[in-house]
């Protein structure tokens, strides 16, 4: 194996790593609950159908509006 291949796959191997590690979090606010729904303002890459976790621990299906 040369040089260049073998730090190419030790490169590769490192970045591998370090995305397996990533844990991205995306913050909002909560601006309202009533009825047990949550008004949450800020998370603007939420999908549909996502679990979201809050401060407390508690996690709940998300709903999306998003204003036009």
């Amino acid at each position: 194996m040369n040089f260049q291949s073998e730090l190419s796959g030790l490169l590769e191997e490192r970045i591998s790593r370090y995305y397996q590690d990533l844990n991205v979090e995306e913050v909002g606010t909560v601006r309202s609950i009533d009825d047990g729904i949550a008004g949450v303002y800020g998370l603007q890459n939420v999908q549909a159908g996502e679990m979201v976790e809050f401060s407390s621990g508690v996690a709940l299906k998300c709903t999306v509006k998003r204003k036009k």
